[in-house]
């Protein structure tokens, strides 16, 4: 086999990422990183952590864009917000990673922080394969759409790869395609 070509195995799902992620945490405590998703945050239209918050038995959010707007608009009755990993002392069924890691300055200490929790982390991010419709050559060079503050492009390979690298107490137990994005379910 060559040595660049690496197999992932990779479930495909129809499902949207609010509904895959509502399926996962429904009646659970949940940790929601980059909760905020600044700066298009909205609270009245599309926002992860207002649709999900009913079906949660907790929500907390961490993200490091805190503003007291941000508390008043996502704050919900049954969760906390905080802007630093040292202040969160409460334990969780299940941590979300929704479009974030792409956004990671320093993906070790992102997920070695990650690998800390003992409870089931989701990490989804934008697959660069499935939007290729996101990259055009032309004469002067090389147009890309890309959120300004991506670091990343992730394939499920290079997903998968940094997960193992550096969650080693962690399991990755599947991979999935949801509409653009790639998941990844780590036990």
């Amino acid at each position: 086999m060559d040595y660049f070509l690496q197999n992932v195995d990779i479930t495909r799902t129809k499902l949207s990422r609010l509904k895959f992620i509502s399926n996962n945490v429904k009646g659970k405590k949940v940790l929601h990183v980059g909760f905020v998703d600044w700066p298009i945050t909205n609270s009245k239209k599309n926002n992860l952590h207002l649709s999900i918050a009913p079906i949660c038995e907790k929500l907390d959010g961490i993200d490091i864009n805190i503003t007291p707007e941000i508390v008043e608009m996502l704050l919900v009755p049954n969760g906390n917000i905080y802007s630093s990993w040292d202040d969160i002392t409460d334990e969780y069924d299940i941590i979300i990673v929704p479009e974030v890691i792409e956004h990671v300055g320093n993906l070790e200490d992102f997920l070695t922080t990650l690998n800390n929790f003992s409870c089931q982390i989701i990490i989804t991010a934008p697959d660069a394969y499935s939007l290729n419709k996101n990259f055009k050559e032309d004469i002067n060079g090389f147009v890309e759409r890309v959120h300004p503050d991506h670091n990343y492009w992730f394939s499920p390979y290079t997903l998968k790869n940094v997960i193992t690298k550096y969650m080693p107490n962690k399991v990755l137990s599947n991979m999935y395609w949801i509409k653009g994005s790639v998941a990844a379910v780590i036990d």
